[in-house]
C-alpha cells in the first residue's frame, strides 16, 4: 500500500522567510553540521503524522478540519522572536525560532487536533505542544557544536516578525535529492 509522509502545520510569511534564510546564513558561519531547512520550506508543523496509508489522508484530511472547526479559534497573528533550540541551546538538536505571540491560539489548535487522530491510530503527544518555526537539526555534537551553541546565545533576541494565520495546512511531504518537496492536501479554514 502506498504511503504518504503527511504532516500538519499553518503557513509563514514571506518576512518569515526572509528572517529565517538571514539567521540559517548566520549560524552557518558556525561551522557545525546542521541540516538547514530550505527558507521556502519554513512552516510551523503543529503535528507530524509520518507515513500515512494513501487511503487514509482524506480521513485525516477531515478529522482535521472538524478539530480547527471544533476548537473555536478565530484568524489570529503569530509573532516570532528569537533563536532557540530544543532541548536547550547547550545541547541543540533542533534550532528554532520562537513564539512571542499567538502561542495559545497555536496550542488549542495542536491540541484539538491531537485528540481527534487516535481514533485513526495517531498516538497523541507525550510532551506538551510548544510553538516553534524549525530552522534546522543539528548533526554533531560536542565541540563541534560549541561554536553553533555561541552563535545561538548571541543572538537569542533575533528580531522575526509577524504574520496572520486563518487556516491550517495538512501538508504531504516528498523527500528528494535536494530537499524535501511540500504540498497542501487539505486545507482548514479557521473560524
Amino acid at each position: 500500500m502506498k504511503t504518504i509522509r503527511t504532516f500538519i502545520a499553518v503557513d509563514v510569511s514571506a518576512q518569515v522567510q526572509a528572517a529565517a534564510d538571514a539567521a540559517m546564513e548566520c549560524l552557518r558561519g558556525s561551522g557545525s553540521a546542521v541540516n538547514w531547512l530550505q527558507p521556502e520550506n519554513v512552516h510551523l508543523t503543529l503535528k507530524f503524522l509520518g507515513e500515512v496509508p494513501n487511503v487514509e489522508v482524506h480521513a485525516v484530511c477531515r478529522e482535521v478540519q472538524a478539530a480547527v472547526a471544533e476548537s473555536g479559534v478565530l484568524p489570529f497573528e503569530v509573532d516570532c522572536h528569537g533563536l532557540g533550540a530544543f532541548p536547550d541551546i547547550e545541547r541543540a538538536r533542533t534550532v528554532w525560532f520562537g513564539v512571542r505571540d499567538g502561542g495559545e491560539p497555536l496550542i488549542q489548535l495542536h491540541d484539538a487536533i491531537d485528540a481527534r487522530l487516535p481514533k485513526l491510530g495517531f498516538a497523541s503527544e507525550r510532551r506538551r505542544f510548544h510553538p516553534h518555526v524549525t530552522l534546522g537539526r543539528v548533526k554533531c555534537g560536542g565541540r563541534e557544536r560549541q561554536p553553533l551553541v555561541d552563535l545561538l546565545r548571541t543572538h537569542q533576541d533575533w528580531e522575526v516578525g509577524a504574520w496572520p494565520i486563518s487556516e491550517v495546512l495538512i501538508y504531504s511531504s516528498t523527500l528528494e535529492k535536494g530537499g524535501p518537496i511540500y504540498d497542501v492536501m487539505g486545507r482548514a479554514p479557521l473560524g
